[in-house]
């Protein structure tokens, strides 16, 4: 290509990255966008404005439109899912998770890793609610409104290291993700470390 030629890579992961790429690279992160720009980006559109919508993207664009087109409802299923999962027992819950997934035939593989990918996202939120909780005790701040009973119950079991090595769990399945490990393997151990911790304040 020509020598002004400029090549934009996005990646979730820079160290997936192949070295001699990454040190010819300059890197731009790019911050969450703010509700109030995000609801000005999408009057200028014409799209309707919802706030508990705009909230559960967490600053990306990109979610919202998704959640918009229908993606909310499944997004709230997932929510409730999850909660279900961590009240389950642990035999129980590992069953049902296989289940789940074997429900999936072979040509729906971007179903199954939307599936994965929305509680991933699940996961998250509830991680984010119970470190508001923690820091401010503010329930008016906490996304997952129909579930603050139990996250002030989890609150106090959870400590900011537990939860880092959480987020860590979750960070190494994204990444896992585009390597083609088996969502099944990845996800059935995602939801055991995350009951084990919710329940026993460790991972």
């Amino acid at each position: 290509p020509p020598t002004e030629t400029i090549f934009n890579l996005v990646v979730p992961s820079s160290q997936k990255m192949l070295t001699t790429i990454r040190s010819r690279s300059q890197r731009i992160r790019f911050a969450p966008v703010s509700d109030l720009e995000i609801e000005a980006y999408l009057e200028e559109r014409g799209e309707p404005i919802r706030k508990d919508v705009i909230a559960f993207a967490t600053g990306c664009p990109g979610k919202v439109f998704r959640l918009l087109e229908g993606g909310y409802e499944l997004w709230k299923e997932s929510v409730d899912l999850l909660f279900s999962w961590m009240r389950m027992p642990l035999l129980e819950m590992y069953d049902d998770c296989k289940n789940r997934l074997a429900s999936f035939s072979s040509n729906d593989a971007h179903k199954k890793l939307d599936f994965q990918n929305r509680l991933l996202d699940c996961m998250e939120i509830l991680l984010r609610d119970i470190l508001v909780l923690q820091s401010t005790g503010d329930i008016e701040k906490v996304l997952l409104q129909d579930y603050v009973s139990t996250l002030q119950k989890w609150t106090e079991r959870l400590s900011p290291r537990v939860i880092a090595d959480l987020e860590e769990i979750i960070n190494q399945a994204r990444e896992d993700q585009i390597i083609n490990v088996d969502p099944r393997m990845e996800l059935e151990n995602l939801v055991v470390q995350f009951q084990q911790a919710l329940r026993f304040g460790y991972v």
